[in-house]
């Protein structure tokens, strides 16, 4: 998907499609991808929840390149909370 030119939240159904339904049309899988030096993208995430509360500190990602493995982590988080009873 195109990038975007800072971090963004969007909480949307899944697959996004009211948002970004052209973009999505172009959308792949990130495990396996291959990204060219100097190619930029934006990852979607699919969250579930089941109901309960709950946090996402964060994302790791790991990647190889020229041989040599990496690990990274977001800083963004994801506190859920439970609803409060109607």
């Amino acid at each position: 998907m195109p990038v975007s030119t800072g971090p963004r939240v969007l909480v949307e159904k899944y697959p996004p499609s009211a948002v970004f339904a052209k973009e999505w049309s172009e959308s792949r899988k990130a495990i396996g991808a291959t990204i060219s030096p100097g190619q930029t993208y934006d990852l979607i995430l699919e969250i579930h929840n089941d109901g309960s509360a709950g946090r996402l500190s964060g994302v790791v990602i790991g990647y190889e390149s020229k041989g040599t493995d990496y690990v990274a982590q977001t800083h963004l988080s994801l506190i859920l909370k439970d609803a409060p009873a109607c």
